[in-house]
């Protein structure tokens, strides 16, 4: 602690001159009371209103997702019902009437009923009526999909949510529909999201309601608080909402009896109902007159504190001030300067230094928690103050350290160039390790440090600070002799920040319907037709616009969100799909991709398929593409993921065949159907085409006969896909003949 001296006396002055000015302050400091008191409570308000709306509009994110999934999960069940039953035959037989009656009771429906084209209604309860006239029945037959709706049914005279779902027989003619029925009771108590009491916002209670938005009445009303005329403003404003084609959320605030307000609702899929959630909070009046009066009595009692004893114990004040720098500025381990201390004293130098004339390091000792789980925490301590010491000795005039945490030291240096910082860090290093050199049995301490170079824009030592921890903790490290180095990088550092905003954005993306499936050809070569696709996600976000996947997939590999969006792109390919069953068209395979993140789970091929027989989509138009890196894993437990996939009826191919994994000899082990020959074939051979071409022909070789086919990526011109025909490659998907795009303009290229 180097000007200890000269910072005390000017501390001391400091106090003294305090001590006069504040007697000829006390006045102004009374009268400025309410002032301060009147812009604190303000701010008080706009950050409680802030934290308020953050809360509900999270909650609500999570309520809309969670009473979806609800439904989804109740429409999948019915879908398995109707998918078992026998559609061409009578329709009300006793073996069909008996897998109602089952789904009823395993389901717990409140009834369950087959009915067939004319109407004519059988439930699982034995009740028989016709229905012809309903809307569910009519709405059903004209879309020929699911349909979910919340109406009056006066089989049970009361108002229920009703599933549908159309029955087809195998030459694909409607000859029924299947109908459940689940009361309000029963789903408010199964899938309504009710949160428990936040933390951090006093008295306050969350609500998540469902609303019939074409009615305007409320299926489960919120708390008695609310008055009837409440929720139909309420209801209404929501309405008005719906039909102007207003955003899915508002937010708007209402004072009820006393209590602030706050409303959010989503459109729920496919149903004429919304989800609403509420937020109610107490009035803050009282709140803020205890903190109004709490700081008036602060002001006040200290005004008399200074009056009554700022001149008596001015000299005990001194005292005290210096013991208080003394104790707080000081390391207990390192007898050193602390965190707090270091912040000042480097704040000052770097105050009066030249722009890049300073470096600061965050330096840490590898695997440090073994000395103290080994020899104990005072051979720690002593081991901490031995390497702050070996620091201290290493430092030149006008360069500081101190221990800021545990194991983690802070340095100011004076900066000439990295190769010199290398140096003296590697001599550092060996400094601290040479209390090894009469030992025989060595400990040895590898070191890490972050670096940041002060530049002229820095001002802010916590700034810096964090700076150069997150190049101890992100950068890429320079490996010396016992240390490893880490400089700070802007760019990575730029790079986590924007990783940190997608991640903020993804579950909210996906429940918004951002991410948009595209599909890129595949090209026969021989005859220049379209004889599949292969499906691609992009994420158009409101405000960035069209997101590539190279900046978003691998953050999701690695936070494991990836798992959700590729079952949400199978889902939309499977959507795709039926539209064109439906339309009387000829479907062409869709490959999908499968993160090496989802084959961990050996059981991810369940959730694939409960999709694809919720839409009626057979296996054989769906491509699952696996990548060449899965073959890292173990072989035997590739070839059994490759095996479930066929026993689903799905094929399979194998992405990027040649980019680093995979050697020729492995294709005789793995049963896939497709191989995708890597663009780097054809863009690493360039000067040696000939070569390269020999090897590319050799594998369309092999492949063809081990009956797997082929598709070439990459092709870049004319005369590389001259070359692919020739050697008789089945397929090519690249940019020469098109690039990915909307699923609109992919079906008007196909079929027209």
């Amino acid at each position: 602690m180097n000007n200890k001296t000269n910072d005390d006396k000017t501390t001391l002055f400091r106090t003294q001159t305090f001590i006069v000015v504040a007697t000829f302050c006390i006045v102004a400091i009374v009268f400025s009371v309410l002032f301060i008191n009147s812009r604190y409570i303000q701010n008080l308000k706009k950050d409680h209103l802030e934290k308020t709306i953050d809360t509900i509009s999270i909650i609500h994110s999570r309520s809309a997702l969670h009473i979806n999934e609800g439904l989804d999960w109740i429409t999948a069940n019915v879908g398995i019902c109707a998918n078992k039953l026998n559609k061409d035959a009578n329709l009300f037989s006793e073996d069909n009437m008996k897998i109602v009656k089952t789904f009823s009771n395993d389901y717990d429906f409140t009834e369950i009923a087959i009915v067939d084209s004319n109407g004519n209604f059988q439930g699982a309860s034995g009740l028989k009526t016709n229905v012809a006239d309903k809307e569910f029945f009519i709405n059903t037959f004209q879309t020929k999909q699911p349909i979910t709706i919340y109406t009056k049914t006066e089989l049970f005279n009361t108002k229920c949510i009703i599933f549908t779902f159309p029955l087809f027989n195998k030459n694909h003619l409607q000859v029924g529909i299947l109908v459940a029925y689940i009361s309000k009771d029963f789903f408010e108590k199964r899938f309504l999201y009710q949160p428990e009491i936040s933390e951090g916002l006093d008295n306050t209670i969350e609500y998540s309601f469902i609303l019939d938005y074409n009615t305007g009445e409320f299926i489960v009303k919120p708390s008695n608080f609310l008055s009837e005329e409440n929720l139909h403003h309420f209801s209404t404003t929501i309405q008005k909402a719906i039909i102007s084609n207003s955003p899915n959320k508002i937010l708007f605030k209402e004072n009820v009896k006393s209590r602030d307000l706050y409303a959010i609702y989503t459109k729920l899929k496919a149903t004429n109902l919304c989800a609403v959630t509420f937020l109610s909070k107490s009035e803050e009046g009282k709140h803020n007159l205890i903190a109004n009066r709490t700081i008036t009595v602060i002001f006040v009692l200290l005004a008399l504190i200074l009056i009554l004893f700022l001149a008596t114990f001015s000299y005990i004040q001194i005292s005290n001030i210096k013991k208080l720098q003394k104790f707080t500025m000081k390391d207990r381990i390192t007898n050193g300067g602390n965190g707090d201390w270091f912040n000042i004293e480097a704040q000052k130098l770097i105050n009066i230094s030249t722009p890049n004339s300073r470096a600061l390091i965050f330096l840490d000792i590898d695997k440090f928690k073994v000395i103290n789980d080994k020899y104990g925490y005072e051979a720690g301590n002593k081991t901490l103050r031995y390497i702050y010491n070996c620091i201290v000795s290493s430092l030149e005039s006008g360069e500081i350290a101190a221990r800021v945490e545990a194991d983690t030291f802070a340095i100011l240096v004076k900066y000439y160039s990295e190769n010199v910082l290398k140096e003296r860090i590697d001599l550092l290093s060996l400094k601290i390790n040479s209390f090894n050199i009469p030992q025989k049995e060595r400990f040895l301490f590898y070191i890490s440090c972050g670096i940041y170079i002060i530049n002229k824009n820095d001002s802010n030592i916590l700034s810096m600070r964090d700076k150069a921890f997150f190049a101890l903790n992100n950068s890429s490290k320079i490996t010396l002799r016992t240390a490893h180095i880490g400089f700070f990088s802007e760019n990575e550092h730029n790079l986590l920040l924007k990783e940190k905003e997608i991640e903020n954005k993804m579950e909210f993306a996906l429940l918004d319907n951002q991410f948009i499936v595209y599909l890129q050809p595949k090209y026969n070569v021989q005859n220049d037709t379209i004889v599949g696709a292969e499906a691609l996600v992009r994420w158009n976000d409101p405000k960035l616009g069209l997101i590539l996947p190279n900046q978003f997939i691998p953050l999701f590999e690695k936070n494991g969100f990836i798992q959700t969006l590729d079952l949400y792109v199978f889902r939309q390919v499977c959507k795709i799909i039926r539209k064109w069953l439906d339309e009387g068209k000829q479907p062409v395979t869709i490959s999908v991709n499968l993160s090496r993140v989802y084959l961990n789970n050996t059981d991810f091929l369940n959730d694939f398929e409960k999709v694809i027989d919720y839409y009626k989509v057979p296996a054989k138009y769906i491509e699952l593409e696996i990548t060449e890196s899965i073959m890292q894993k173990n072989l035997n437990d590739v070839i059994n993921i490759i095996n479930r996939i066929h026993e689903k009826g799905f094929s399979c191919s194998l992405d990027d065949f040649g980019s680093g994994y995979s050697s020729l000899n492995m294709l005789k082990n793995i049963p896939i159907d497709v191989l995708k020959i890597d663009r780097k074939f054809f863009t690493d051979n360039e000067d040696n085409p000939e070569r390269g071409n020999s090897i590319i022909g050799s594998i369309i070789d092999l492949a063809h006969k081990l009956n797997i086919k082929t598709v070439s990526e990459g092709v870049e011109n004319n005369e590389q896909l001259e070359f692919l025909k020739k050697t008789n490659c089945d397929m090519v998907q690249c940019f020469l003949k098109s690039k990915p795009m909307p699923v609109e303009e992919f079906e008007k290229i196909l079929f027209d």
